[in-house]
């Protein structure tokens, strides 16, 4: 009786999360086990609860559902399936209408349509789709970059899916264009009328040529060739050259507090100038089809070659110290927790022996610094120790601490590893006993 019940009773409540419907189902399985054990058969206890549908009514209640929300499918369904009809019908007839334009097409031009003409458009087609198949392959590589860079920061996950989202729509959108030029030059019907002789010569020495670029499958191809070079070469290097400029304005600025750094600014006025070029070139060739001019490139190339010599004898006379400056300052705090022997530390750090300490507890010391982290202290969960911080959100300021500590570092050719100021350095101490359980 009871399984029966509670079976029925999940069944009804499949609009509930898996975790809120086995919840209820336990709720109310201990109820009918407490009735029992106080004397009552589950039968008896079941009834208590009256009618399930409205007992499913009041549930459903508690967890702000509407009710009634499965009373109208009878007719949601209907009008669904009359969409369904009425979507399937203009489909067909406009399948239908390309089918008559594309036959009237081959009419116009004086073709034969015979079995030939079919297995060439479904070639064509499988062709097409095969082709759209392609050109996801750049989607897919902007989709990831644009990911990669969207996922730091407190909204990664909204922003992720924002960006993927734009990424598939854009994807949807070129998908559509494609398919619609291509219908469109088979069903579209000539206009083009020749008015006198010269004319009709001129269209005579000319048709073979023409031919070359009127066939519908060619043009779907030079289209797809242009979406592939604007996606793959001309997007990523304009984004490229707005990184170039931002770096030019940042070493600019640094020639302003005196930092001798004009060997990368060269450097890289030459890479955005051989940037530019091959977008040009590829500007050019596939969509304008204009001269191309080998002067820019030569000049681009001298500015590298330049500015990488000044570049390296720069770097050369650096001094790199795998450390922080010795005027950096960490916040260190202490901590103690007693442990099991199934204990284990989820994080990296040292181990230091001091016998003072009580077996079975260790003692933290954590060292962090504190413009990066409000707080950061070990947590004992289960069997499990994990450190638990807070990033403080901070705005970029050219003029902070930090960044004038580098600066005057790179006065005197000298570079720390900066990286480690977003370390957090754990020590643990414990006696010998306690040892043998984490090491």
């Amino acid at each position: 009786m009871k399984k029966k019940f509670l079976k029925d009773l999940e069944k009804k409540l499949e609009i509930l999360s898996d975790d809120e419907r086995k919840d209820t189902i336990n709720e109310y399985s201990n109820i009918i086990d407490e009735k029992v054990k106080h004397g009552k058969t589950e039968e008896e206890a079941i009834k208590e609860f009256g009618n399930i549908d409205e007992l499913v009514e009041e549930i459903l209640k508690a967890y702000k559902i509407n009710p009634n929300y499965g009373k109208n499918n009878s007719s949601s369904t209907n009008e669904f399936v009359k969409g369904m009809e009425e979507g399937i019908s203009k489909a067909a007839q406009k399948l239908s209408d390309i089918t008559e334009d594309v036959v009237d097409s081959f009419r116009e031009q004086n073709k034969e349509f015979n079995t030939n003409n079919v297995f060439e458009i479904i070639i064509k087609i499988i062709l097409v789709l095969f082709g759209l198949a392609l050109l996801k392959l750049p989607f897919y590589i902007v989709s990831e970059i644009g990911v990669g860079i969207f996922e730091i920061g407190p909204f990664s996950d909204f922003t992720c899916l924002i960006w993927k989202l734009l990424v598939e729509v854009i994807y949807l959108a070129a998908c559509i264009l494609l398919i619609m030029s291509f219908v469109n030059q088979y069903t579209s019907k000539s206009k083009k009328k020749i008015k006198n002789s010269k004319q009709e010569i001129i269209e005579e020495k000319n048709s073979e040529e023409i031919s070359k670029y009127s066939d519908p499958f060619s043009n779907f191809l030079v289209t797809l060739l242009k979406i592939w070079c604007f996606i793959i070469i001309i997007i990523p290097g304009i984004c490229f050259e707005m990184g170039c400029v931002i770096a030019i304005g940042l070493i600019l600025y640094l020639l302003t507090k005196g930092i001798s750094i004009y060997g990368f600014l060269i450097l890289i006025i030459g890479i955005v100038g051989i940037a530019n070029f091959v977008m040009d070139v590829v500007w050019k060739l596939v969509f304008s089809r204009k001269k191309i001019y080998i002067y820019p490139m030569l000049m681009s190339v001298l500015f590298v070659v330049f500015g990488s010599i000044l570049s390296i004898e720069y770097i050369a006379n650096i001094t790199f110290i795998n450390e922080l400056p010795t005027s950096y300052k960490e916040t260190t705090n202490s901590y103690e927790i007693t442990i099991n022997d199934e204990t284990d530390i989820d994080y990296s750090y040292q181990l230091e022996i001091d016998e003072n300490l009580d077996n079975d507890v260790l003692k933290f010391e954590v060292s962090y610094n504190d413009d990066f982290y409000n707080n950061v202290k070990p947590v004992l969960s289960e069997n499990d120790i994990y450190f638990e911080h807070d990033f403080k959100i901070t705005k970029f300021k050219l003029n902070n601490k930090y960044f004038k500590m580098i600066i005057e570092d790179l006065k005197t050719n000298t570079i720390y590893n900066y990286g480690k100021l977003s370390d957090i350095e754990v020590k643990v101490y414990c006696n010998s006993y306690t040892a043998q359980f984490i090491d």
